[in-house]
């Protein structure tokens, strides 16, 4: 009877081991990974076919090209609730976003600026915004005026950045990196319209809506329009030489231009904008793409300066057109932009 206990004792004593030997050795190999066989040919899920076409100004994969660059895609602005593309920038590494007021953003790649603390009224000149290639910078100071880019956010296919100086291939303007908004086209011949409207507190509005269509089996239209509205956090003004807030029904009392800056106070941001893409397949060697928009955009933002108020006050009329084609091999771009 002794020699029976012993002999179990032994059996649950060795048991644990033994399993815990087997699970060790069984835990070894499978996670064992090795440089050359695993992990230089590990694949990223859903990942393989990122295009970008910014960086080299030619379609390659976005884990392939030299330049440092980043992608979002419509599906993850969709997934992110941003509603404006500033707000969408966000997302992507390198890329720093500041709003100054509500809906008024200033937008830096890299951090090569030297961007101020006290939310002047500056606006990046180092970074290029291009619309399907095309160059959209405003032609005041060659800057980026968010409000007035002529894109409704449901038109976005894919936004593309690059954070490296690219002014070989882009000009001055590219000197911390590019901002590329590719727009989508249709995919059928039949009409095909879609809306998206949306509201939230602080009378924030961002209604869009688009038509699409094709034609004569060679050509693909769109018609977009978007409106886009957003009121002030607080209805007080900053005084500098008092230190102290006011009310806006007292705004012409401490600056009698005030009315020529912004005519609605509550207001901090509000753009309207309408346009068209169109592209032409004529054969496979030939194809035509054009974009005409034209936005009206008024902006209150804030401004370290010479007046009482620290107030300052944008409003602008922009009409834009753009042709791109290529030609057996022959590359070409014309725009023309009128504020």
């Amino acid at each position: 009877m002794h020699r029976f206990f012993l002999t179990l004792s032994l059996v649950i004593f060795f048991i644990p081991l033994l399993m815990a030997q087997v699970d060790s050795s069984a835990m070894h190999q499978t996670y064992k990974l090795t440089v050359e066989d695993d992990v230089l040919t590990l694949k990223i899920k859903n990942m393989e076919d990122r295009k970008t076409w910014s960086a080299a100004r030619s379609s390659e994969n976005v884990f392939e090209t030299i330049a440092s660059s980043s992608i979002i895609t419509d599906e993850e602005i969709k997934r992110s609730g941003a509603i404006s593309i500033a707000e969408a920038l966000r997302l992507l590494p390198g890329v720093f976003v500041r709003e100054k007021t509500n809906g008024n953003f200033s937008v830096h790649i890299g951090g090569g600026e030297n961007i101020n603390n006290d939310l002047s009224n500056y606006e990046n000149t180092n970074a290029l915004l291009t619309i399907n290639g095309i160059p959209f910078n405003d032609t005041y100071q060659g800057g980026i005026f968010w409000e007035t880019v002529p894109v409704a956010m449901i038109d976005i296919k894919q936004i593309e950045v690059v954070r490296t100086g690219s002014s070989a291939l882009y000009g001055r303007n590219a000197l911390s990196g590019v901002i590329n908004i590719v727009t989508k086209m249709t995919d059928t011949k039949y009409l095909k319209a879609h809306g998206n409207f949306q509201g939230g507190s602080h009378q924030v509005f961002s209604h869009q809506a688009n038509a699409s269509f094709a034609a004569a089996n060679k050509g693909l239209f769109k018609i977009s329009a978007f409106y886009n509205s957003r009121d002030r956090f607080q209805d007080a003004y900053y005084i500098a030489g008092k230190n102290s807030y006011i009310s806006s029904d007292s705004l012409l009392f401490y600056q009698p231009d005030v009315e020529r800056t912004n005519s609605f106070t509550h207001v901090s941001m509000s753009n309207f904008g309408v346009d068209g893409f169109g592209t032409w397949q004529v054969n496979s060697e030939v194809n035509v793409e054009a974009m005409i928009s034209n936005v009206n955009s008024d902006v209150q933002s804030v401004l370290q300066g010479l007046n009482q108020l620290m107030l300052s006050g944008r409003k602008n009329q922009s009409t834009r057109v753009a042709l791109k084609s290529k030609i057996y091999g022959l590359n070409t771009a014309i725009s023309y932009q009128k504020n």
